[in-house]
């Protein structure tokens, strides 16, 4: 028995692990007394009122003292009187913690296990924010984005790192990288938690943009590098260009596995994912497109689920590019 178990898959195990997570949280969920969270003072519906805050965000600065019980960036109506406040948004962060489950039972390198390890805890803490709407718990939910995305772009510098000269970043270096994402995270969450506000939306958007720089590159190297030679005159862009054309020499081209079809699935399933939840997370706060308090559905809780899906698709694509066994989960091209 012991030996059929071991050779069970790697995904097999990340599968049975997030279901005992899962099955835990339910459990604790389900045991927890009817009278964690009490009734607003007023005694008013608290989902009735947020639907009318909702409704009009004029209406937020005529609630006074109730203001504080409906956070203006989120739509769903608090359940107060449970352990979960908003059930949606609490139950989509499994989906932070599944993509970073089969990504360390993948078992990555160093900087690929601090993109699976920063899943998990963001997982945790956008979890706990959501369940408890407790102000402090929503500072470290926004910081561990931060993490996150600092994480997945260190990843995706290594591999153009390797891609284009095989070699990896310094030990001492990957692990820098490591650790700086998550003091940096830990440092504005007590900041943010203590009254110094961040602009959370633009720095997720610069962050943004600074990953489409090593993903794209990589996504288009062999176009850039046969269509547009004229930029190696360009004296900024020209050594960029002489490093990657290291791709087409036969010591990389004998391993290189990237064909048009497979960039372009992968470059869907990034850009609609992707698309999809930054939509999602612009038209998800009260008063907006999306705004629909008593859905069973909520635009925030599916920006979770889909923003998750759009970096485990980046992680595993910038995997395939430098052809790693060890990063890749599901290979859509031939085998290097």
């Amino acid at each position: 028995m012991d030996n059929v178990l071991l050779r069970w898959p790697w995904w097999a195990w990340a599968l049975i692990t997030w279901g005992v997570c899962l099955l835990i949280a339910i459990l604790i969920a389900i045991a927890a007394p009817s009278n964690v969270r009490t009734t607003p003072r007023d005694a008013l519906d608290v989902g009735t009122l947020t639907s009318k805050v909702c409704s009009s965000t004029a209406k937020l600065q005529q609630l006074g003292m109730n203001l504080t019980l409906i956070r203006p960036d989120q739509c769903e109506a608090p359940h107060y009187g449970s352990l979960i406040v908003e059930p949606e948004n609490t139950w989509s962060n499994f989906g932070y913690l599944l993509a970073g489950l089969l990504i360390l039972f993948r078992r990555p390198r160093l900087l690929g296990i601090a993109v699976g390890v920063n899943f998990c805890i963001i997982a945790v803490t956008s979890g706990f924010y959501h369940a408890s709407l407790e102000p402090y718990a929503q500072s470290f939910d926004v910081a561990w984005i931060y993490a996150l995305l600092l994480s997945v772009i260190a990843y995706a510098f290594e591999a153009m790192r390797i891609r284009y000269s095989q070699r990896r970043f310094p030990r001492w270096l990957t692990m820098v990288l490591f650790g700086v994402p998550i003091a940096f995270a830990v440092v504005v969450g007590i900041l943010k938690a203590n009254g110094i506000e961040f602009d959370s939306t633009s720095a997720t958007i610069v962050l943004l943009v600074i990953l489409t720089v090593p993903v794209g590159l990589i996504l288009l190297d062999r176009f850039l590098l046969t269509y547009w030679r004229f930029l190696l005159d360009v004296p900024i862009i020209a050594p960029l260009f002489r490093w990657m054309e290291v791709i087409n020499r036969s010591d990389f081209g004998g391993r290189e596995w990237l064909g048009t079809g497979v960039r372009c699935a992968f470059a869907v399933l990034i850009l609609v994912s992707a698309g999809a939840s930054f939509f999602l997370r612009l038209t998800d706060g009260c008063g907006n497109l999306l705004c629909y308090p008593h859905s069973p559905i909520q635009a925030h809780a599916s920006w979770h689920v889909l923003g998750a899906g759009a970096l485990w698709w980046t992680f595993d694509f910038l995997g395939q590019a430098i052809a790693s066994p060890r990063s890749t989960m599901l290979w859509l091209g031939r085998q290097p």
